[in-house]
């Protein structure tokens, strides 16, 4: 594994240094990227690099605009995903693509839950890169719907994954609950536009499996052409 700490974030690169391998990008809430890693290698995955950022501000740097958090006594959602994905762009991914030997395939972009928002935040805003993954994205965030309807992605986008637990939606907390509706939106807004778009629905809520989930999403990213 190579590691390295960049614009204020840390880098942990598993998988081939070298060679023409996809290169994926995963936001992480702490540090379940090995892990991720090792399920992808475990499931027969198609040789890939993965790149697990970690020491992320979640609440701040993966979200696309202020909002009130549904849940109570947490604080408000903090505006800070352009100010990522800018450095993203111009610092962090470069730097990773220096520590390589070889040039990916394609570079992705993958994450769950809030980092699910993130990737298809980013798909819409103009990035480095061309397959995402939303699993069990937090696509109930209000007003992102609406936005994406709206937002041009750009040609580059070729292929998007999400998924959904089952149970997701089966909530008291009314923010939460519009996530399946949510998704599905999203899923026919994508289609419309040509995108090459899965949708699995996962067994279980939120919190069930998260890694296998997301090992399966890097699964079928690193599948595409």
């Amino acid at each position: 594994m190579l590691s390295f700490d960049c614009a204020g974030v840390r880098v942990d690169i598993h998988g081939p240094v070298q060679g023409s391998a996809p290169l994926i990008v995963l936001n992480t809430f702490e540090h379940e990227g090995e892990h991720v890693y090792e399920l992808c290698q475990e499931a027969g995955c198609p040789p890939l690099r993965l790149a697990a950022i970690s020491a992320l501000e979640w609440d701040c740097d993966l979200i696309p605009w202020e909002a009130p958090a549904p849940f109570a006594g947490r604080p408000p959602y903090q505006a800070g995903a352009a100010a990522y994905l800018k450095r993203l762009k111009e610092i962090i991914v470069p730097e990773i693509h220096n520590s390589l030997t070889g040039t990916p395939k394609f570079t992705g972009l993958a994450g769950y839950s809030l980092g699910g928002l993130f990737a298809l935040y980013a798909a819409c805003s103009g990035s480095p890169f061309t397959h995402f993954a939303s699993a069990s994205g937090s696509l109930w965030y209000p007003g992102f719907a609406d936005y994406l309807s709206r937002a041009n992605c750009p040609d580059s986008v070729k292929h998007v994954y999400l998924s959904l637990g089952d149970k997701e939606a089966a909530t008291r907390n009314r923010v939460l609950r519009q996530v399946e509706c949510a998704t599905r939106r999203t899923l026919s807004c994508l289609q419309q536009r040509g995108i090459d778009c899965v949708f699995v629905a996962e067994r279980g809520g939120h919190n069930t499996q998260c890694d296998e989930r997301m090992a399966r999403a890097l699964r079928w990213l690193a599948e595409r052409p």
